[in-house]
């Protein structure tokens, strides 16, 4: 749009423009950056450490099924270890006895 000498331009291009010269690159403003050097030993002993250091978990968990829930109330299946009256412990934090 011009309005006078004054040229206004709000597309997206002109945007975008805008956006890429204020986050340019330090190279794309003549600037030197830093040289990053990567050894394929360093990277090596980094892998090495990391494998050396894990400890597999192992946790076991028995998931149910919610049959019906509703009023408060919920039927569940696929707990042969629960015992009736027992309170259960729902995703969120939801208690309930089966």
């Amino acid at each position: 749009m011009r309005v006078g000498d004054i040229v206004i331009d709000g597309s997206v291009r002109h945007r975008l423009d805008l956006l890429r010269d204020s986050w340019a690159w330090p190279a794309a403003k003549g600037e030197r950056m830093a040289e990053l050097t990567i050894r394929p030993e360093e990277v090596q002993a980094a892998l090495a450490s990391l494998v050396q250091e894990f400890k597999p978990r192992i946790e076991q968990e028995e998931v149910g099924r919610v049959i019906y829930s509703g009023d408060g109330i919920a039927i569940v299946s696929g707990l042969p270890r629960t015992m009736s009256n027992e309170l259960l412990s729902f995703p969120g934090d939801l208690p309930g006895s089966p």
